[in-house]
């Protein structure tokens, strides 16, 4: 399964900061399973019990 992200989406949800850039740059073609991953792919992991997939467009 792939998702569009946006730095903006990754600072809110790892409580981050952005230091340069534009945080409305979206990355495509993520993937959060490596079991799913393909060439071409950015894996995009979380640290939890449990993954939510609320937080992903």
């Amino acid at each position: 399964m792939e998702y569009k992200v946006t730095i903006k989406d990754l600072i809110r949800e790892s409580k981050g900061k952005l230091i340069q850039g534009d945080e409305n740059l979206v990355f495509e073609n993520l993937c959060i399973d490596t079991r799913e991953l393909k060439e071409g792919q950015i894996y995009l992991g979380f640290q939890g019990e449990k993954f939510n997939r609320k937080y992903l467009i």
